[in-house]
């Protein structure tokens, strides 16, 4: 929106530049014919350019649209006076341009960032909703709601997307789309929509299943600066962000579930939701020796659930198994598909940073450990972690069909330091 505007100043310093260069050889004073064909909409005849005073079209697009010309610049036969200590015009037309256009392109590049997007994403949503509406989706940024978060279906605080209507949700999905990368948010949607499942195959005798019981909150005021923080969250699924002076300050805990893990009767059978990250570590566990699996297993029973579910920050255990120091190059290679299988689920930036805090805080020290048989069909568990981070895969309940997941911070979840 900003860019025609930035380019035109930098343009007519361009140009102003050239055409100062161009009088030291020639003063003729240069004027363009007003039938010229136009270009850019402002009419220039381009054959009675000077061959020295090149002109593109953004250069071209710069000229006074009124006299279609350059202003010529004075010449003095009189004596050469000394010279001047003064910032010429040109110099100043160039500093200006620098000056804007560094400012649009820094605004640009926030605005095109995924904190960027998220705030103008909240904004937007909370534009387009009344008044009892937004009071029910907005609290202070430092409230303990921000906190409560939980996979469980359970009665929730925020905007569900129930209550929206369809424009409200479609730009409550501008806000969730912002805070996942592609891969992310067609497990979002996916996970929404076996709640439909388990509606339909229940018959009303569990918990109220509803397709549309995710519920959006905002904490703070969106804003490129300050601190501010969005969730969302429903059966089987929590989104945690939380933004600081137009970056994002932590996107965990981040809890992905799938019931059925793998539908496997009706229309939709053989849907798998969450699969890349399930095959992803059966594949590294069933290709280590029988020396590493002593290592890396380390419970024969897999446990009922993942650790710290509801907590606000993750569990601060020794990390166990084996070390990606132990494994061999293929394993490693397997390993990081593993890890990338759940980071690459986040915006590109989100995930850099997550790979980044890895290595520098070392490799070698992440751990990979597994829980029950290593088959798909038998209730199974692993983790994977380092000491930035925390991975937790659960698939025990529902006989081995019945999938909780998470990625959690161990700096701190929702940007809070880890208390030991």
């Amino acid at each position: 929106m900003n860019r025609p505007f930035a380019l035109m100043l930098w343009d007519w310093a361009l140009l102003y530049l050239k055409y100062h260069q161009t009088q030291k050889k020639s003063p003729t004073h240069l004027a363009f014919p007003t039938d010229a064909s136009t270009i850019c909409g402002i009419g220039i005849c381009t054959h009675c350019i000077p061959a020295d005073l090149k002109l593109t079209g953004s250069e071209i697009f710069a000229l006074n649209p009124v006299t279609r010309e350059i202003p010529p610049m004075s010449i003095s036969t009189s004596s050469p006076k000394p010279p001047q200590w003064r910032v010429p015009f040109s110099f100043s037309l160039l500093a200006l341009s620098a000056f804007v256009v560094g400012g649009v392109v820094w605004l640009s590049a926030w605005a095109e960032s995924s904190a960027g997007r998220m705030a103008s994403s909240a904004e937007r949503l909370l534009s387009a909703l009344d008044e009892p509406l937004k009071e029910k989706i907005s609290f202070k940024f430092d409230d303990a709601e921000r906190l409560n978060w939980h996979f469980i279906p359970r009665v929730r605080k925020g905007l569900s997307m129930k209550e929206m209507t369809p424009a409200q949700r479609a730009l409550a999905f501008g806000l969730v789309s912002s805070g996942i990368g592609a891969s992310g948010f067609q497990k979002v949607t996916t996970i929404m929509s076996l709640e439909q499942i388990l509606r339909d195959a229940e018959k009303g005798s569990g918990p109220v299943r509803d397709p549309e019981l995710y519920f959006v909150s905002i904490f703070g005021t969106p804003a490129a600066k300050g601190r501010w923080g969005w969730r969302f969250e429903g059966h089987h699924l929590s989104m945690n962000v939380t933004v600081e002076d137009g970056k994002i300050l932590s996107a965990t805990p981040v809890f992905f579930g799938a019931n059925p893990g793998e539908v496997r009767q009706g229309p939709r059978q053989g849907l798998r939701a969450l699969a890349d990250l399930e095959d992803s570590a059966l594949r590294v566990v069933q290709a280590l020796n029988p020396d590493q699996v002593k290592k890396a297993v380390v419970a024969e029973k897999a446990p009922t659930d993942i650790r710290a579910a509801n907590s606000p920050q993750a569990p601060t255990d020794a990390a166990v198994g084996i070390t990606y120091g132990e494994l061999n190059d293929d394993q490693k290679k397997m390993m990081q598909g593993l890890v990338g299988s759940f980071a690459n689920d986040m915006p590109d930036e989100v995930a850099k940073a997550w790979q980044e805090e890895i290595v520098a805080a070392g490799v070698d020290k992440v751990h990979f450990a597994w829980m029950g048989p290593a088959d798909r069909t038998q209730p199974h568990a692993f983790r994977v972690q380092g000491p930035t981070f925390l991975i937790e895969f659960n698939n025990t309940q529902n006989n081995a069909n019945h999938i909780h997941t998470a990625w959690r911070s161990m700096l701190g979840d929702f940007g809070n330091p880890v208390t030991k």
